[in-house]
């Protein structure tokens, strides 16, 4: 029925087949399954209405109207009656695919490929260590919720001009159009213009490390994910889906920030890899081909103070706490914001009071992933240059900081 596209259609079969269901004596369907389905090789992919949400919702409510609805003299109340069959919607969250690649506990490993620990959390129920994803596919993820949320996009668009009162906020756009809205919520990364335009200028701080990144056709024996420590540098491989994967190396390219042209980032990024001899790391160096596929950024980090809001204007994100990679934690982050902001809203008091308690829920929390984060990267590079204090512990540190972000939020 997915195919058809068509919401009326599949209602009209919902009420012909409660018609066989109740003439048979059967008053529960088991149907419909909603699951959003990516990945055909599920074996219950075909019972789908497939991967988009607004299709989905749209075909679900058809087939649970043309099910459950009586009419005329059969009708009882509100719709229900003799001629109705309940429709049993199918699955609970998160019973069907995924669209990442869930994981446990990092392994830890010297260069050579000896594991010696591993670090991060026990698993929160259903809810696995982590789960590896490409910033392509949450992206599709984050549209596609907002699409079936009535969100109005305008894409190609920045912001020029913003004036905030306590009772709205005024809004020009690069396209000299205007709007008026209840609440600006910035969300617009490290180089934030909404917070220049409302809060001023906040310059993120290079830490001295850069991130070097190439996505791989995923490791059949890569099971979770692994770290690499060589003498200057780390490699990581985290697996994104089923069919895929990315290394990462985190080294250090000097307090000068120096500028790395497109010719030279795939020799200077095998040169890096040339001291690992563990195979996982070592056999996958001659399938770096391509120099646009090596992501190169230098780690850089912003702490805005308190309050990240100013009349009806809120910043989430790494618009106010970008934070390095070294715990994992920044795009969970910019989602925690998101949803305690959305939690605060739905109160339904005074605007202010609900961005007030927002930040009495996030600041501590963000500012422990930046700081800690920071101090990690700091650390590394210690260790580096064999410079790192005895009574530093980067393992215990780490774990210290995810056993406390596994608390509510």
């Amino acid at each position: 029925m997915a195919a058809t596209f068509d919401p009326a259609l599949v209602e009209q079969f919902g009420r012909t087949a409660a018609a066989e269901y109740r003439a048979l004596g059967i008053t529960t369907a088991l149907s419909p399954q909603v699951d959003m389905t990516t990945e055909p090789r599920w074996s219950r992919f075909e019972g789908t209405f497939g991967e988009s949400p607004t299709l989905a919702a749209a075909m679900a409510r058809a087939y649970c109207n043309g099910f459950q609805t009586s009419t005329g003299s059969s009708e009882v109340a509100g719709g229900w009656g003799f001629g109705s069959a309940n429709a049993m919607v199918k699955h609970w969250p998160g019973g069907g695919t995924e669209r990442g690649s869930p994981y446990g506990k990092v392994k830890m490993c010297s260069a050579g490929g000896f594991p010696f620990t591993e670090i991060g959390t026990p698993p929160m129920g259903r809810l696995p260590v982590y789960n590896g994803i490409s910033r392509r596919i949450l992206h599709d993820i984050l549209h596609e919720g907002a699409q079936a949320a009535g969100v109005n996009f305008r894409m190609g668009l920045t912001v020029s001009g913003i004036e905030t009162t306590d009772e709205g906020v005024s809004v020009t756009f690069s396209d000299e159009t205007t709007g008026r809205y209840d609440l600006l919520v910035g969300a617009d990364g490290v180089n934030s213009a909404v917070r220049k335009l409302v809060f001023g200028d906040y310059t993120p701080r290079y830490t001295g490390q850069s991130v070097w990144r190439y996505a791989f056709p995923r490791l059949a024996d890569l099971e979770t994910g692994y770290m690499f420590m060589g003498k200057q540098t780390k490699v990581g491989l985290i697996p994104m889906t089923a069919g895929t994967m990315y290394m990462f190396l985190v080294s250090a390219e000097g307090a000068d920030n120096p500028f790395i042209a497109e010719a030279e980032l795939m020799p200077s990024f095998k040169a890096l890899l040339a001291e690992y001899s563990a195979p996982m790391v070592a056999g996958m160096v001659d399938q770096i081909t391509d120099p646009k596929g090596v992501i190169y950024h230098p780690l850089e980090t912003l702490l805005m103070p308190a309050p990240w809001h100013k009349g009806r204007v809120v910043m989430i994100g790494d618009a106010v706490h970008a934070t390095i990679p070294q715990l994992g934690q920044g795009a969970g982050l910019a989602i925690e914001d998101a949803v305690v902001l959305g939690e605060e809203l739905a109160v339904g008091d005074a605007v202010s009071a609900a961005l007030n308690r927002y930040m009495a829920r996030r600041y501590e929390r963000c500012k422990m992933v930046v700081d800690v984060s920071a101090q990690v990267g700091e650390w590394e590079q210690l260790d580096w240059q064999r410079l790192l204090s005895e009574r530093a512990n980067i393992s215990a540190l780490i774990g210290k900081t995810l056993v406390a972000l596994g608390t509510p939020i």
